[in-house]
């Protein structure tokens, strides 16, 4: 032990003495510096708590006093709506100046004061500015208010319907008022005066009622804009003027929560709550400095701890300092003891390692083969000769590379391949001494990756058996661009072939592409099922398989679209043929579970290099032709033509013309009537959708309808027209019905049943007076669906009926299934009644509706001699232009008097 003590000294070992003792008292100085900064954190923490807890506080005020504000205002709003109601009732007008109105006016006035604050009132103002009426009475010098800048803006429609002034002085009070202002219309729409709502701010209290604050604590009323409309503490001189740059929109961000903003004595911490109804915004406020009293005093006693804490920390470091001093001269002692028996234990894991490293070559599964500076083998590894097939150590180190692939040859592995071609492709890449890795495939089928790799003092070479790796990337290749229903190509593969045909199209010739989509596929998958559906189009890739050329490609895009790549294609001629063989190939019937199933197809032609010269525009003029083709009544072929792209343009126009119509009020509402068969009378109107465009005048329903439908819009238009409708057939007599379409996507919407009931509430019509007009496709998109949605209009009171009945190839069914409570002819029957078949038709639609209780309505008659036919064959209702045109809905009190005996009066004044 003496000796190696003597060697630790003279290694100079025992100069590291003091590294312990520091490292104990770095240790001391941070963990004092931990508990500063904890104290710290754990102080701002609760600075932070503080805030909060009086920030909930303000939170709760501003909430209750924004309810109370807000009830003053919504008071005072309410009453100036009953007045505006009251004046269209009477039809009472506010012009004339003082002493214009209808004694009968001056009570309601009183009326409506009596149940307003006193700091509350409510005058009428004509359009020349004068008050003609007041809930305190008229003052005494008439008093013009037609130089106040909010009368101007009502006037000029530079502010909404309702509104809120500034603070201002009342010219009859002389006290600060603001006003709650709502514009008055008169019959023709124009400007007609205002209904002003006073509220007299002598104190805070008259907007913020009975609040209550603590010493330190406001109340603050502000605009958006920055106005301060009522403080509390009252601030002399600051009302009705704009706050600080940025304070009104700090409060605005901070809407439902605190924020903290400069006072005029210091920071304060602000709750804001926004009144949106009004733009006005409330924030209770307290100065900050009150809110940290207590948190002041917790802050003195969190430090004197931290303190006590570090001055603690310090005398144990010391103590534990000596104590060190002693253990560090025996560790270091034993410090040399351990680095011999490391040393012995790297020399016994040095040998561990290596005989590992022995084992895991003898086991790799990749062949190695080490050679040294002079291309002599030094190493090869048992996989080597498993790969090759090579008997046990037929590599012996020392070979060549040219003796090594010489023994490959001779066993048959590489054959038909020249030992000498091989060894200098080989030795090729060793020359240019850089790592690379290649691929070649044996006579066996197996395909080998060859890595090469050079170091320092020769080079490695690794094999590996990677066919199966191989094979399966050939897979997910076929994968990517095979549709995995069908096995036909995919689009990525339609449009690499394409792009392939395009760059040799001046050796190959043109070529076309053919994109079609599949009729009625949808009514397949929802009637019988998605497997079904998927068995179709297996059908369907087969036939389309069967039609094409060995030359050609069919392709599946997804869900029910297919394209064909006709190279080369040949004349125009040629192309329509090949689309009508498509079209007749498809149209017969597929047998599928087995039941024939019948659909169509649709077909759109592009050509290269004529209609485009890469594959994104040919295949979006194919879709133009298809859109063109099924546009044209399905079942057809169609070449592109340039037009087809104005046509696009001009119906995307007329999309957005649509939607800015539905903005701006360009669409209104027709009504055709319906009369009862026995007694000719107009018992109902079917309401018609028309569009007065400001440029092209009437646009007939036949274009924009299915533009709607087809972008969603019609949801929108309808849910408008079954408002308008209801509440236009409120006004008329009672007992008389409208009729009102909806579209097929329009009833698919799941806002349709909530969009009744709104309509039937905000119109106040009686349920039983709304007819709802739905289609077949309407009812075969989901049957099941479609029931229950009939079942709940039935239990609201409205009727519901089916339109153009008689075209589907099953409608005869539907009377059985849903509960309709009236069917309408489809006017192509009743335009040819007098043929026979028509004729049947109508007798046997007549009498199932009769025995089931279920009415029926001819459409489209326009004759004498059609309405006879229909009466003698029990029609209960007639619509056509024999009894009237669509019209307006003011022409409608006129027709009622010419036809019902009904006068006008009554269709206006009637609920």
């Amino acid at each position: 032990m003496t000796v190696i003590l003597q060697r630790i000294a003279r290694s100079g070992m025992v100069r590291l003495r003091s590294r312990p003792l520091w490292m104990l008292w770095a240790g001391g100085v941070i963990l004092c510096l931990g508990v500063l900064a904890g104290s710290s954190w754990f102080a701002l923490h609760e600075r932070q708590e503080a805030i909060s807890e009086r920030g909930l506080h303000l939170r709760n005020i501003s909430a209750m006093v924004a309810d109370s504000t807000a009830r003053n205002f919504q008071s005072l709003d309410h009453a100036m709506e009953r007045l505006a109601m009251r004046m269209r009732e009477g039809k009472v007008r506010v012009e004339g100046g003082a002493g214009a109105l209808p004694p009968w006016m001056d009570a309601v006035l009183r009326d409506l004061a009596a149940s307003l604050p006193p700091s509350q009132a409510i005058m009428l103002v004509d359009q020349e500015g004068w008050i003609t009426g007041h809930s305190r009475g008229l003052p005494a010098t008439p008093i013009n208010l037609s130089d106040r800048p909010y009368f101007a803006a009502a006037r000029d429609y530079r502010a909404p319907d309702v509104f809120l002034t500034d603070v201002v002085t009342s010219r009859r009070y002389g006290v600060p008022t603001i006003y709650l202002v709502r514009r008055l219309l008169g019959e023709d729409g124009r400007f007609a005066g205002l209904v002003l709502g006073a509220i007299e701010i002598r104190q805070a209290e008259d907007l913020f009622g009975s609040a209550r604050l603590g010493h330190g604590q406001a109340l603050g009323l502000w605009r958006r804009d920055g106005v301060l409309i009522a403080h509390l503490p009252l601030r002399p001189g600051a009302l009705g003027r704009v706050e600080e740059a940025g304070t009104v929109e700090r409060l605005a961000a901070a809407d439902g929560g605190t924020v903290i903003l400069p006072g005029r004595e210091g920071e304060v911490q602000a709750a804001p709550v926004s009144l949106p109804e009004y733009g006005l915004i409330l924030s209770a406020s307290e100065a900050l400095d009150e809110v940290l009293d207590d948190w002041a005093l917790e802050a003195v006693w969190i430090a004197a701890g931290a303190t006590l804490t570090c001055a603690t920390t310090l005398l144990v470091v010391l103590l534990v300092s000596r104590r060190l001093r002693d253990q560090e001269r025996l560790e270091k002692a034993m410090a040399a003891l351990r680095v011999d028996e490391e040393r012995q234990r790297a020399e016994r894991e040095l040998a561990a390692q290596h005989a590992r490293f022995v084992a895991a070559l003898g086991n790799m599964s990749q062949g190695l083969l080490m050679f040294d500076a002079e291309g002599r083998l030094s190493l090869a590894n048992a996989a080597m000769h498993r790969l090759f097939a090579l008997s046990t150590n037929r590599l012996e180190r020392g070979m060549t590379p040219a003796e090594i692939i010489g023994a490959m040859v001779r066993e048959g592995n590489l054959h038909g391949e020249s030992a000498h071609f091989l060894h200098a492709a080989y030795m090729a890449r060793v020359a240019q001494g850089l790592a690379t890795r290649y691929s070649r495939r044996l006579s066996d089928g197996r395909f080998l990756s060859i890595g090469f790799t050079p170091f320092e003092g020769g080079w490695l070479t690794e094999i590996e058996d990677v066919t199966e790796r191989q094979r399966a990337d050939e897979r997910i290749a076929h994968m990517a661009s095979h549709d995995s229903l069908t096995g036909l190509p995919n689009r990525l593969a339609l449009r690499m072939r394409m792009e392939e045909a395009l760059s040799r199209a001046g050796q190959g010739g043109p070529f076309a592409v053919l994109c079609l989509d599949l009729d009625h596929f949808k009514d397949v998958n929802d009637t019988m099922g998605h497997l079904a559906g998927d068995r179709l189009l297996c059908l369907v890739a087969e036939r389309l398989r069967g039609l094409a050329r060995e030359e050609d490609m069919i392709a599946r895009l997804g869900g029910d679209e297919f394209a064909i790549l006709a190279q080369p294609s040949g004349s125009a001629l040629l192309l329509r043929e090949m689309a009508e063989r498509v079209v007749e190939a498809l149209s017969e019937p597929f047998l599928i579970e087995g039941q024939p199933v019948l659909i169509g197809t649709s077909l759109g032609i592009a050509q290269a290099p004529a209609d485009g010269t890469d594959a994104e525009t040919l295949m979006k003029k194919a879709d133009l032709a298809l859109y063109r083709a099924k546009g044209d009544g399905r079942g057809r072929a169609r070449l592109f033509e340039p037009a087809m792209e104005q046509q696009l343009v001009e119906r995307r126009r007329l999309e957005s013309e649509l939607r800015e119509a539905l903005l701006r009020g360009q669409l209104e509402l027709f009504y055709q009537p319906l009369v009862q068969v026995a007694t000719r009378r107009i018992i109902g109107f079917e309401a018609l959708m028309r569009w007065r465009h400001p440029g092209r005048g009437m646009v007939p329903p036949g274009e924009f309808i299915p533009a709607a439908e087809e972008n969603g819009l019609i949801v929108q238009m309808g849910e408008w027209a079954l408002l308008q409708a209801c509440r236009e057939a409120a006004r008329w007599p009672d007992g008389l019905r409208v009729g009102v379409n909806l579209s097929p996507v329009q009833f698919r919407s799941k806002r349709l049943e909530a969009a009744v009931e709104a309509a039937l509430a905000a119109s106040g019509l009686e349920p039983g007076r709304l007819e709802l007009e739905i289609t077949e496709s309407s009812v075969m998109h989901d049957p099941e669906a479609t029931l229950a949605l009939i079942g709940r209009f039935r239990a609201m009171g409205v009727r519901v009926a089916m339109d153009d009945f008689g075209t589907g190839h099953s409608s005869l069914a539907y009377l059985r299934h849903f509960p309709f409570d009236k069917v309408k002819l489809d006017m192509a029957f009743i335009r040819e009644i007098e043929q026979p078949a028509n004729l049947a038709i109508v007798r046997a639609v007549t009498g199932i509706a009769e025995s089931m209780a279920i009415g029926t309505t001819a459409e489209g008659v326009e004759t004498e001699a059609q309405f006879a036919t229909i009466a003698r064959e029990g029609c209960a209702e007639a619509q056509g232009y024999l009894f009237g045109a669509p019209c307006p809905a003011e022409a409608i009190p006129a027709l009622l008097a010419g036809v019902n005996g009904i006068e006008a009066g009554m269709a206006t004044t009637a609920a």
